[in-house]
């Protein structure tokens, strides 16, 4: 924009003259300079449009008129009396040039604010991080004007070179100062390194968990407050993370349990997060709305145009920046639903997942204790069984020893008969008769009848009386075994009918309780 102006007009007394107004920014005032008609010669009046409105130098003739006048909206610009015949060239010059007094004078406060922070950067010996951020927090407002177009061209560019030198001095010292941070990064990389390392030993030998998961807490909380840069600290991290995840693995599985926990707990902390910057996204808004009612309630009290207009720029700026929020504060609220949906799915599969597990070791349980009984029941069944058999040889042994005896017996009282006989013969040989011979026959054949079975292979009479009670021992002896094992057969079946009966018993008795709770 110009500060200078020239336009032909007329004074008091309707006589032409050549007109020349300039703008004295800092002083806030304009000088109208008037030349009459016989001084504005073609030579002079080219000079006057061509150069001195352009800020060279011209040589005034003698004869001119100077006036002084405040820079006013409400006020016109030309001295009483004075006319021109462009009036909207003045008139817009009038807005434009309180425009650029504004502008002046925000860009002089900026140059203060530059000072003091050139003062602040000279006095620091070493690199200051709230100094740095104070400087980027002044460069941001800078910018901030700068898309508004309230400082010019000239006023950004020596703006941006006074900024750019501070910077590069903080730089400087930042840069000696992270040299130091490096090393002390280095060596306390290090040391946790060497921990971490003693640490994963300890779990590939199969230590107790507890103590290491322990350790473990302690050098995360160490961890956090260490100063190491973000290559080391990053580094770091992954090895301690792996090593707790280690540690977990170990501790609790790593089942399809805890994969969905995780996936819970993954949905859980982007839902916190996105709930945060959705009340950041509300307040940004509340502010852009609070800085619009700001500019509508000063564009009432606009004095000029091209005031008024960068008003009405900045509203629509403002009106823009709120749409393109609220839209985008829209596209959160359906991530959030959403995220709300697969929250609570998770979360319900987990809850079946649970009842599932507690089922299934509820199942486990019962198996192993029936298992351990049937167990303890066949072992009894054995005891007894054996007690039996042992009973029933013990028997079958008693017998054994008992018929040998009486088989002897019987073979002396035969003998016996036999002389006794023998002898009667001797004494009385010729006194037989037909009843005796008819005797003797007799006695002749019962022998033979008798011994149609020999003695050695059935024995005695009296032997064949006793086989008998023979016969009945392993009678009782099989009778016996069988009864045992049907015994034992009946008591499987009857343990694994129960087994069934028990699951469904204590599933339905844990169902119940969990309802309760």
């Amino acid at each position: 924009m110009r500060t200078k102006i020239v336009l032909w007009g007329n004074d008091e007394n309707q006589e032409k003259i050549l007109i020349g107004v300039q703008l004295l920014v800092d002083e806030v005032k304009v000088k109208v300079f008037t030349f009459p008609f016989e001084l504005a010669t073609e030579e002079f009046t080219n000079a006057m449009m061509k150069e001195w409105r352009n800020d060279k130098e011209v040589v005034f003739p003698e004869g001119y008129q100077e006036f002084t006048r405040e820079l006013s909206l409400s006020e016109s610009l030309l001295p009483e009396g004075i006319t021109v015949e462009r009036e909207d060239v003045v008139q817009r010059a009038q807005t434009e040039w309180q425009f650029i007094v504004l502008s002046q004078r925000l860009k002089h406060s900026f140059d203060n604010e530059l000072e003091d922070f050139k003062e602040r950067v000279k006095s620091a010996t070493d690199f200051e991080h709230p100094l740095w951020e104070d400087l980027k927090g002044f460069w941001n407002k800078v910018q901030d004007q700068v898309k508004e177009r309230n400082l010019f061209k000239e006023h950004i560019q020596e703006l941006r070179d006074k900024t750019n030198k501070l910077f590069d001095e903080m730089k400087k010292k930042r840069r000696a100062m992270d040299e130091v941070f490096e090393k002390k990064s280095k060596e306390y990389a290090t040391r946790f390194e060497e921990e971490l390392n003693e640490i994963k030993e300890k779990i590939d030998e199969g230590l107790s968990l507890q103590p290491i998961f322990d350790e473990l807490k302690k050098i995360q909380n160490r961890f956090k407050d260490s100063p190491l840069s973000q290559a080391d600290r990053s580094k770091i991290w992954n090895k301690l993370d792996g090593l707790f995840k280690s540690v977990k693995d170990k501790r609790y599985g790593g089942g399809s349990n805890t994969r969905g926990k995780n996936a819970f707990e993954r949905l859980q902390r982007r839902y916190e997060g996105l709930l945060q910057a959705i009340q950041k996204m509300e307040r940004s808004i509340s502010r852009d709305k609070q800085d619009l009612n700001f500019e509508n309630q000063r564009i009432a009290e606009t004095q000029g145009q091209l005031e008024a207009q960068i008003r009405q720029a900045k509203i629509q700026m403002i009106e823009e920046r709120i749409r393109s929020k609220g839209e985008k504060l829209q596209e959160m609220h359906h991530t959030r639903e959403t995220l709300e949906q697969r929250m609570a799915k998770e979360k319900d599969r987990q809850a079946e997942q649970a009842e599932k597990e507690k089922i299934e070791q509820a199942k486990m349980e019962i198996k192993e204790k029936i298992a351990k009984e049937i167990k303890e029941a066949a072992q009894a069944r054995e005891e007894e069984l054996g007690d039996k058999l042992e009973h029933a040889a013990a028997l079958l042994h008693e017998d054994e020893v008992t018929e040998p005896e009486g088989a002897g017996q019987d073979t002396s009282q035969q003998d016996e008969d036999n002389d006794t006989a023998k002898e009667n013969r001797d004494l009385d040989p010729a006194g037989e008769d037909p009843n005796a011979k008819s005797d003797k026959s007799t006695s002749s054949e019962s022998p033979k009848s008798a011994g149609d079975t020999p003695p050695a292979a059935g024995g005695s009479p009296d032997q064949k009386e006793k086989e008998p009670p023979k016969e009945s021992l392993f009678e009782s002896l099989s009778e016996t075994l069988g009864e045992s094992l049907e015994d034992l057969g009946d008591t499987v079946k009857a343990v694994a009918k129960v087994v069934g009966e028990r699951i469904e018993d204590a599933i339905d008795d844990l169902v119940d309780r969990d309802e309760e709770e």
